[in-house]
């Protein structure tokens, strides 16, 4: 974001209704911080009281404890080497959706890293994250998809 921290688009419909558009600086707030946000906008906008009030304290952000976390959260999760290979000919050609796990190395993150970097009119390269770069990358492959359908 080149300008602030929020940016909000509104969009009227002919109905009456709206369509409310944010953009978050990830610096500033996380996605349950924002959602928060937005849940408590709307309540304000609907006259209704807040279901969650808002904290401004602090220290929250300086801990004077390392930090926990609860050994039932190992269990959300899988290795991928405990998952059974998928069988090609278990796989139906006719079937809408396919679940697929693809490993992708850390040279290929960089290399697709240094091709969503670009330069500005003055020269000066303006580095893109990896998660920026890689979701670039799947969002292209799935538009370049959708194309061929």
């Amino acid at each position: 974001m080149k300008h602030g921290v929020l940016a909000v688009q509104v969009t009227q419909l002919k109905c009456g209704g709206i369509i409310l558009g944010c953009t978050f600086d990830h610096r500033v707030a996380d996605a349950y911080s924002a959602n928060s946000f937005l849940v408590s906008w709307s309540e304000l906008a609907r006259s209704e009281p807040l279901s969650q009030l808002p904290s401004f304290r602090r220290s929250s952000f300086f801990l004077r404890c390392s930090g926990y976390y609860d050994d039932s959260i190992d269990g959300l999760y899988v290795s991928m080497s405990t998952l059974p290979p998928t069988k090609p000919e278990t796989l139906n050609p006719n079937d809408q959706v396919v679940s697929r796990i693809y490993y992708v190395t850390g040279d290929k993150i960089e290399h697709l890293q240094s091709l969503a970097s670009c330069c500005d009119q003055k020269g000066t390269k303006s580095q893109r994250s990896k998660l920026e770069s890689f979701s670039a990358f799947l969002w292209k492959s799935i538009a370049c998809a959708i194309n061929k359908f």
